[in-house]
């Protein structure tokens, strides 16, 4: 599964990149202390090929969500902002 995300980067792909890197089932798995950099890697190329706004796609990820078996929204929303700030996609 995580092989997914990076096929879509290669293939330049950005909005389905996007909506992967979206769900919120794929970064629980992609946020980990070695994949945290290949996140980053997938969002500065969306960031730097489209319009798409890192936190806005994340903020309405969380209002969306329907997985159970994550963490409450409010836990997943302070990973979310340390993950993005750790890896300076957004500021601190």
């Amino acid at each position: 599964m995580e092989e997914w995300p990076y096929q879509l980067w290669k293939a330049n792909e950005y909005r389905d990149l996007m909506d992967c890197l979206t769900d919120l089932a794929m970064f629980n798995k992609l946020y980990t202390p070695i994949n945290k950099y290949d996140l980053a890697a997938y969002w500065r190329a969306i960031l730097s090929n489209s319009s798409f706004d890192v936190v806005e796609a994340y903020r309405t990820a969380l209002s969306r969500r329907n997985v159970p078996s994550l963490p409450p929204s409010s836990f997943l929303s302070t990973i979310l902002a340390v993950t993005l700030a750790d890896v300076s996609l957004v500021p601190c």
